[in-house]
């Protein structure tokens, strides 16, 4: 007797895990809609959004590291480039340029994106330390030039933008924390379910 005929699968043991994969999804969205409603103050609604960043950044760390076996010391550079570059593009908003405010994480990414296939090139060809070592290199090499390169990083004062200039989506214009806080679960819930 083979194991399958031990235990058949049947429509309803389908629903079964079908079932228990949704829900800690489903409550993960749930807890995090009410969240807002809890604390309610500018500042908490701050501290929320750059926690939901920094989720989004220990997954793709765990990407790397966990699924690829790859300890790198400078993932960090790649997602603080495209940060900058998605405020230079908010600032070109700010200048007429027409981009809505929920494609510019697409923006950052993509230009993290294009930076982690130039210095993959030549990362990737060894692994274990001598990886390590590389990466820990361009991450120093990127923190000396954000202080050089103030065109681009602005210097020790960093950049800032507006994110209300861009065009309303949806007739919202994210004047509010709470409109970007319901913008940045809508990003943390897609790329988790991505990775």
């Amino acid at each position: 007797m083979s194991i399958a005929s031990k235990t058949p699968l049947t429509a309803g043991t389908t629903r079964l895990v079908s079932l228990s994969n949704t829900m800690p999804w489903a409550f993960a969205v749930l807890f995090l809609l009410c969240l807002p409603f809890v604390f309610q103050t500018s500042s908490a609604l701050t501290i929320m959004n750059q926690m939901a960043i920094t989720i989004v950044f220990a997954l793709s760390y765990n990407m790397l590291l966990g699924q690829g076996g790859m300890l790198s010391f400078g993932h960090a550079f790649y997602m603080g480039l495209g940060g900058f570059f998605a405020m230079h593009v908010m600032n070109m908003v700010e200048d007429g340029l027409w981009l809505p405010l929920p494609l510019l994480p697409i923006v950052g990414g993509l230009f993290g994106l294009v930076f982690a296939f130039i210095i993959g090139s030549f990362s990737t060809r060894r692994a274990g330390t001598v990886f390590a070592m590389i990466s820990l290199g361009v991450g120093e090499l990127i923190a000396a030039c954000s202080v050089i390169i103030v065109v681009f990083f602005g210097g020790e004062e960093g950049i800032s933008g507006d994110r209300t200039m861009g065009p309303p989506v949806f007739g919202y214009e994210f004047l509010s924390q709470q409109e970007v806080y319901y913008l940045t679960v809508f990003w943390l819930l897609l790329v988790t379910l991505l990775m």
